[in-house]
């Protein structure tokens, strides 16, 4: 903005980069404070956001192993072991593991990891048709 013939300029952090007319940068309206449907952003609902946790990776992932048949159901994982092969801590492993015994997928087996659930022909048939979906 001009002040007494003075250019107002912006500067990049840290010294990098030339400077820019203050003019030039837009700063969309919703980061300036200003709302452009007259809602009251108290009142209007939040957007739900996606986050891409390691957690929720790993999730996703076990969910598609368990779909695709490469988590054997009987079998006992643990999650260090689970963790190395995809190439996190045993942590967001377990975790994500924790979610599954919830849902029902594995079972909880203490001081040794997480066992996938059987399934019965019910079941199986069930994921045979969500795997020809996918």
């Amino acid at each position: 903005m001009e002040q007494g013939g003075a250019r107002e300029e912006v500067r990049p952090p840290y010294g990098g980069g030339a400077a820019v007319p203050a003019s030039a940068i837009r700063v969309p309206e919703q980061a300036r404070g200003e709302h452009t449907h007259g809602e009251d952003p108290h009142e209007a609902p939040r957007a739900q956001v996606r986050r891409h946790s390691v957690r929720g990776q790993i999730l996703e992932a076990l969910r598609a192993a368990l779909v695709d048949g490469e988590l054997v159901p009987g079998q006992v994982y643990s999650a260090p072991v689970l963790g190395a092969r995809f190439g996190v801590s045993a942590t967001p492993v377990r975790e994500a593991m924790q979610r599954l015994a919830t849902e029902g997928a594995v079972e909880v087996v203490p001081n040794r990891g997480f066992r996938v659930a059987e399934r019965g022909p019910r079941e199986l048939a069930e994921l045979a048709e969500v795997r020809a979906l996918i």
